[in-house]
């Protein structure tokens, strides 16, 4: 009974997990690539205050008896918001973020230009808002993939005052009574756009092997891409798996945040061969924080692999990729 109530729950992990925020999730296998994308859209949170029109008539308020404006303290307003943080197999997050959001490290951050005019009173104000975010516990999870949910009670913002002089002495009025605060939340469509995968030449050797002119053989590759947004980051590795299981050689090609629109040229030159399992692995991270990964075989011939029980053919003795250009639309 024990082991049917532990799978019974993994099931409704797996089913939460999946149904709720994979629903719009990318998977696509060509001839090539085989790739995922999370395929998110983001939520973001840009509630504020809106200053009430009415309210300098309604207390006989104009410019002529202003003292005095600015930004005051720092002040919280009770507004209940969560969010999901995904942890994926690639160790990248996902989040829900606020305005002008970049890393998630538990707050988050947005601006609201607010204004009015009246007689006078001509107040255009920049008023900064943020959220504290909290672990509440696992929500969901199953194949590698856990979905945690954090929770903010408040937001909190910095407060605006005005200082007027009235008949019944002066008075400093605050962002809280001279506006109305608006919960508002958007929806935006997540990053989208093109991974291309170039590679040179179709058979690739190891530097052992020597061209025509002595230099020794190795593979050119062009990474590009062309997105909406900008990338967190762009992690893209060539992994060799050797034979006679003698562990892996992993080639860093790149690692680091990158624009909308790139490209990445190198040329890879290997000390060891690899089988069909060897690959071209990527692993993306967008602007507001969806994940992809695209996969590319590659083996590698050397002494180790080639097949002599193959009639004596190029394609019977050596091993190729199925393509050597390839793309992902995410």
């Amino acid at each position: 009974m024990k082991i049917l109530k532990i799978l019974i729950l993994t099931l409704f992990l797996i089913i939460f997990s999946f149904n709720v925020a994979y629903s719009d999730e990318i998977n696509y296998e060509g001839e090539w690539l085989k790739a995922t994308y999370t395929n998110r859209k983001i939520t973001k949170d840009i509630s504020h205050w809106e200053f009430d029109r009415n309210f300098f008539a309604t207390h006989d308020l104009s410019g002529d008896n202003l003292v005095s404006y600015g930004m005051g303290e720092w002040k919280k307003k009770p507004s209940v918001h969560r969010i999901r943080v995904i942890d994926s197999p690639t160790g990248y997050f996902y989040w829900e973020p606020g305005e002008g959001y970049i890393d998630f490290n538990g707050k988050v951050e947005w601006l609201k230009t607010t204004e009015i005019h009246r007689d006078g009173i001509d107040f255009v104000v920049d008023v900064p808002y943020y959220r504290i975010y909290k672990e509440e516990g696992l929500a969901g999870g199953g194949f590698g993939i856990f979905v945690w949910s954090f929770r903010s009670d408040e937001v909190h913002y910095r407060d605006f005052k005005a200082t007027f002089d009235t008949p019944s002495g002066t008075k400093t009025y605050h962002i809280s009574e001279m506006a109305n605060w608006v919960e508002k939340y958007i929806e935006e469509e997540a990053t989208h756009g093109t991974f291309t995968i170039e590679k040179f030449p179709p058979y690739v050797f190891t530097k052992w092997h020597k061209l025509s002119d002595g230099t020794p053989c190795g593979m050119d590759l062009t990474i590009s891409w062309n997105a909406t947004r900008r990338f967190q980051n762009i992690k893209a590795q060539m992994i060799i798996v050797r034979y006679q299981d003698m562990g892996e050689d992993i080639f860093d090609i790149y690692d680091g945040p990158a624009d909308s629109s790139g490209q990445i040229e190198t040329r890879l030159e290997f000390e060891h061969a690899g089988n069909e399992e060897s690959k071209l692995l990527i692993e993306f991270v967008t602007e507001e924080g969806n994940w992809g990964t695209i996969e590319a075989p590659i083996p590698v011939n050397g002494f180790f692999g080639i097949n002599i029980s193959e009639p004596v053919t190029v394609e019977g003795i050596f091993k190729k990729s199925p393509k050597d250009e390839g793309e992902f639309n995410f």
